[in-house]
């Protein structure tokens, strides 16, 4: 949370799959503006020539070729006159591979030859290239695969990637990369005549593709470096006020920006993609995996930290046979990094995040474990949850499988033989608290999946609290998991309010990692905020640390208040708080770790207005809402301060006096079938 930072870029926290979605055609004005917006060099390239030994005769089976619309008149006597002659068989092969492509690009059709197709092309055609076809009335002409391709040279206009470009610099001309755009305002970058052919098919790995001029194309897929906030409100796809509500930013530890400049520096690798043109094979990414970690394993000049590093992954072990994403590089090397960081750390902190990670959750298949409990009540199936994680925890990573006196040898039980540390009974309890880890959502700036996955495997895993096991767990020694801890019933009243209260910035996002409620969030306008006065409130004032009198907030990414502060005005009526705004930010309160009893004296019936079964509740804690009625009726009301407020009971009893004639009562219906202003899903019976 300490590198954490507020950015006010409304695509911070957008995925691929909820990035605005504008249609665009890829050409030339839209390339320019693409230019103009994102500040990059962003060009279709023009002028490769198909020459032989660069490009493939169109004949050859298991090919790709390329095949642009001639201007003019497409009859045979017209078209055919600008390359080798062919065979009749030849033509009508290729015609029809042209006929009937998909390819729905007004200006080229990408033709592949498939290698399982019956028919060959003339002996005397087999290597022939830069040929004209008339199809249709149409005349096509086969040119270079990359011809017309659109890319980001921006790399490529560096001063020292490019070899023109200092000589350019020292004798006052153009730069020969950005002058087409800065200069001429154009969206062609041609390629030079002057040029052999191999300079392009040499560097053209340190262009980023963007598409194909002529393309449709949508916004969200984009690459990363023209998927701005800038680019998106010139397109439209968001305007100036989706930017006023700051987001919060929290990278991962050790996590860099990209930096296209690095493209052919050595540090770099090879990502898949699903829009990728060349194929490698499973080994390609092994090997470069492999690769990055000897070189800085070898060469760093932290030997110490480095062998210490790999001594802990070789106990905290991920294979990636136990992977679904074999070709991954950053995901493996990011995994790596925590014994990295941690080598000189405690073993309680490097198993918190191995703990964590989503690696180890689908290496030991913990990954989106659910509570017995919670598998019954939605789906009536009997499941045990999964043990290997709390199995492998202990044997491998931790106590080992027997008792061990001080000096490490084995305790021995009266029949002379070691005794176990632990038993089944022991996983099965451990195993339920390993229930309820989620990856998070696929974000920027890491590597990409194929095949669609919207899940990241380098964040740490977020926790879904309705999938946890709530029943007590016991330890080794005998005890439960909780001892030591307070009661919750036990903890002061307002406890929000009170001296050590922890707060953690959420910036303008109300999806908060530690509330559960509201769990159905509607669109953000119909919730209400518990919005602090900055005249009267205390807790704004703590949690907005003016940097001068009456000055702007200088907010910090975590609060702890340092004394016991008053209630003013509505913070009066509250039993606890969740998510509190703070002019346009918000923040979370993170409640302290406390014991609830599985049972109680005193409860009362919670139900819930989807029909769900009702639940017994202690009224002491805040785990409901109001549900007030005039008398005689059974017709609830809420009248909650923000959404997701839970009251005790005696707080719920409260806050119906306050409502005109009004009082807790056994309702029969709820204001709301779905989630109202308040949304929350239960409410005292």
């Amino acid at each position: 949370i300490e590198h954490c930072q507020l950015s006010s870029d409304p695509l911070t926290c957008v995925s691929d799959a909820d990035a605005p979605s504008i249609a665009l055609t890829l050409d030339r004005d839209t390339i320019l503006q693409l230019s103009s917006l994102s500040g990059r060099y962003v060009y279709y390239i023009d002028g490769l020539r198909a020459e032989v030994g660069d490009v493939l005769s169109p004949c050859i089976a298991g090919t790709r070729s390329r095949w642009v619309r001639l201007d003019g008149d497409g009859s045979t006597f017209a078209c055919g006159k600008g390359g080798p002659v062919l065979q009749p068989d030849t033509i009508s092969i290729l015609s029809a591979f042209i006929r009937s492509s998909s390819d729905d690009n007004p200006l080229m059709r990408d033709v592949f030859f498939p290698e399982d197709f019956e028919e060959n092309c003339n002996a005397k055609d087999a290597s022939a290239i830069g040929m004209e076809i008339s199809v249709d009335a149409q005349c096509w002409k086969h040119v270079h695969q990359d011809q017309y391709s659109i890319y980001d040279f921006t790399y490529w206009a560096g001063e020292t990637a490019h070899p023109g470009n200092a000589v350019r610099k020292q004798r006052n001309q153009p730069n020969p990369i950005k002058s087409p755009f800065d200069l001429d305002f154009s969206a062609a970058l041609v390629f030079p005549s002057h040029h052999t052919m191999d300079r392009w098919s040499t560097f053209r790995a340190d262009f980023i593709y963007v598409g194909r001029l002529g393309d449709d194309t949508d916004f969200r897929t984009l690459i990363d470096g023209l998927r701005l906030p800038a680019v998106a409100e010139g397109f439209g796809a968001v305007s100036s006020d989706d930017m006023s509500a700051p987001e919060l930013v929290c990278p991962s530890p050790g996590e860099a920006s990209n930096d296209p400049s690095n493209v052919g520096s050595g540090a770099s690798f090879d990502v898949t993609l699903d829009r990728d043109i060349d194929l490698y094979s499973d080994e390609h990414y092994i090997q470069q995996r492999r690769t990055a970690w000897v070189t800085v394993a070898l060469t760093g000049r932290d030997q110490l930290r480095q062998r210490m590093a790999w001594a802990l992954s070789q106990i905290l072990v991920v294979s990636p046979y136990d992977i679904g994403s074999k070709r991954n590089t950053e995901t493996f090397l990011s995994y790596y990094d925590i014994f990295v960081r941690n080598a000189f750390d405690s073993y309680t902190d490097i198993l918190r995040e191995v703990a964590y990670s989503p690696m180890m959750a689908e290496a030991l298949s913990y990954l989106e474990s659910k509570s017995s409990a919670y598998i019954w009540e939605r789906e009536k199936r009997r499941i045990y949850v999964e043990e290997n994680f709390a199995r492998e925890i202990m044997q491998l990573f931790t106590t080992g499988m027997i008792k061990l006196k001080l000096d490490g040898t084995p305790m021995l039980g009266a029949d002379g033989k070691a005794i176990p540390l632990y038993d089944n009974e022991d996983i099965l309890s451990y195993s339920r608290g390993w229930t309820g880890f989620q990856p998070r959502s696929k974000r920027s700036n890491f590597e990409d999946y194929t095949s669609g996955s919207s899940n990241n495997k380098i964040d740490p895993m977020r926790i879904v609290a309705d999938w946890r096991d709530a029943l007590p767990k016991t330890h080794l020694s005998g005890g439960y998991i909780g001892d030591g801890y307070p009661l919750c019933v036990d903890l002061p009243e307002k406890m929000f309010l009170r001296k050590g209260a922890r707060y953690q910035l959420l910036g303008g996002s109300m999806m908060s990692d530690y509330h559960q409620e509201p769990r159905l969030l509607l669109d953000g306008a119909s919730l209400k905020t518990m919005t602090l006065d900055p005249s009267s409130s205390s807790l704004y004032r703590k949690l907005c640390k003016p940097n001068s009198f009456g000055g702007e907030c200088s907010f910090a990414n975590e609060v702890v208040l340092d004394e016991s502060i008053v209630c003013r005005g509505m913070e009066c009526s509250l039993d606890t708080a969740q998510v509190v705004q703070v002019g346009n930010v918000l923040y979370e309160y993170i409640a302290p770790p406390c014991v609830q009893l599985p049972f109680f004296d005193g409860g009362k019936v919670a139900r819930y207005w989807k029909g769900e079964p009702n639940v017994c509740a202690d009224s002491r804690l805040p785990c409901a809402a109001e549900a007030c009625c005039p008398q005689g009726s059974s017709r609830a009301q809420r009248n909650c301060v923000y959404s997701g407020e839970l009251l005790s009971f005696n707080g719920a009893s409260t806050r119906c006096a306050t409502m005109a004639e009004m009082m807790t009562c056994s309702f029969s219906k709820l204001p709301s079938s779905s989630c109202d202003e308040c949304c929350i899903e239960k409410s005292y019976h």
